[in-house]
């Protein structure tokens, strides 16, 4: 079976879901929480294998895919759509949560990562309530493994809230 093809119409309804929600500001958020305070003297080289125990220790259905480098979590399916949160690990230690989502009968899909989601739903609040530019970054790894620790159950927690809201606006897509 090939790709789904990507609906832009539904993805404009998600990102307004997100931006009636306050998605941009939980995004923003997070990356404050996780963002270096100070310059690591070596690149660090996150242990992948470590971060999938801490996934499968979070959320049990928790996937690997080693060659893309990516965990799948908190998968679930709502209005007929199955939704996938997903965390990629580019180079040794950017951070990248996606948001995946693919009709049941995979003829459709939409989603992105999670700062293209928030930059877009942050466009779409009035002028005078939206984050500036710069807080849309992404979550940082600072070398050590507890702050994977403490990163992947708010990771899984943010993508919740995000289901949750697509759980109650879902149904009302155009």
């Amino acid at each position: 079976m090939s790709d789904p093809a990507f609906n832009p119409h539904l993805h404009a309804h998600l990102n307004a879901l997100l931006s009636a929600s306050g998605f941009p500001f939980k995004y923003a958020d997070l990356c404050r929480k996780y963002s270096k305070s100070s310059e690591i003297d070596v690149d660090p080289k996150l242990d992948f294998k470590k971060l999938y125990d801490i996934f499968k220790k979070n959320d049990p259905t928790a996937k690997q895919f080693k060659r893309w480098r990516m965990i799948e979590f908190g998968s679930e399916e709502i209005g007929g759509w199955v939704w996938t949160g997903s965390l990629v690990v580019k180079k040794y230690d950017i951070l990248d949560p996606m948001l995946d989502s693919v009709r049941v009968d995979r003829t459709e899909g939409i989603g992105s990562v999670w700062i293209g989601l928030a930059r877009d739903a942050n466009k779409l609040l009035p002028e005078d309530q939206r984050l500036p530019e710069m807080a849309m970054v992404r979550p940082e790894y600072d070398g050590t493994m507890e702050c994977m620790e403490r990163m992947v159950p708010d990771l899984i927690a943010l993508f919740s809230e995000m289901k949750e809201i697509i759980r109650h606006g879902w149904s009302n897509q155009p």
